[in-house]
């Protein structure tokens, strides 16, 4: 039996005890009892309450339930090394998780990617959990994926490879040991160059317009050109298939500008 059940049986034991002895002077303490039985039901309640929710918590999706929330971390701390998130990044890591963790589990996750873009990671947290609950082999597999990821973008920034060396050190793989692949989280293997983990073949340049010759200023100007000419402000009295193109064009065009910027090192 509960505590909190057996101060509910005292306080009628209590009662019928008083009304032996006092007998209908009793009810003067009915007031008093009542409360302590209120005030048990309420506790009861309130701790049942936090026994669910902790049960909901150690059983619910997401990366924490499925324990690669340490993999979601370095995910996220490659994608903000460079300062911005790109589209490309965040196709790679959804066709990561999707394939890996299937395609529900991979949307919880993508929402706690979300929230670990917008503040501080536990990264070394996340380095020493991965270092003591995976083999040699998964670790090095999984640097093959966060390689790939830091070149999602056609380019791995230099605060990209710096976090990349960081993060294989912590985790105990040795440089040059990891060059881009796949991770298989259910058998712990290694998935292969397949499944969208490769460097991306887009040609920014192509995009643009422009030869990878020109220079800084040239790509600037092609780009607000282009920005201009396909902005879906422009179409917003145009058809439905029109603005769809419009938005999609503009969206490829900001991509190009934005990774080839980064490239290039151009503020």
């Amino acid at each position: 039996m509960r505590s909190n059940d057996f101060g509910c049986l005292a306080s009628l034991l209590v009662l019928v005890l008083l009304w032996g002895f006092l007998g209908p002077y009793a009810l003067l303490l009915l007031p008093i009892l009542g409360f302590v039985m209120i005030a048990s039901f309420v506790h009861r309640l309130r701790r049942a309450s936090e026994e669910a929710n902790s049960g909901a918590r150690s059983t619910g999706g997401g990366a924490r339930g499925t324990g690669a929330f340490p993999i979601l971390v370095l995910l996220a701390a490659v994608m903000k090394a460079d300062g911005r998130v790109m589209r490309s990044e965040l196709d790679y890591v959804r066709n990561f998780l999707t394939q890996n963790f299937g395609q529900e589990q991979a949307a919880d996750m993508l929402l706690e990617m979300r929230d670990l873009l917008r503040g501080p990671l536990p990264v070394q947290q996340a380095c020493m959990q991965i270092r003591l609950s995976y083999s040699p082999v998964q670790r090095q597999h999984l640097m093959g994926v966060l390689y790939g990821l830091s070149q999602a973008d056609g380019f791995t920034a230099p605060s990209e490879k710096q976090l990349l060396e960081q993060i294989a050190m912590a985790i105990g793989v040795g440089a040059g040991q990891y060059s881009g692949g796949g991770w298989n989280s259910r058998g712990g293997g290694y998935s292969g160059g397949a499944g969208g983990y490769s460097r991306p073949s887009t040609d920014y340049y192509k995009v643009l317009g422009v030869d990878a010759s020109a220079s800084d200023a040239e790509i600037r100007k092609t780009y607000r050109k282009l920005a201009m000419k396909w902005h879906p402000d422009r179409f917003s009295t145009s058809s439905e298939a029109e603005q769809r193109e419009a938005s999609e064009k503009f969206k490829e065009i900001n991509e190009a500008y934005e990774a080839i910027s980064k490239q290039r090192g151009m503020k």
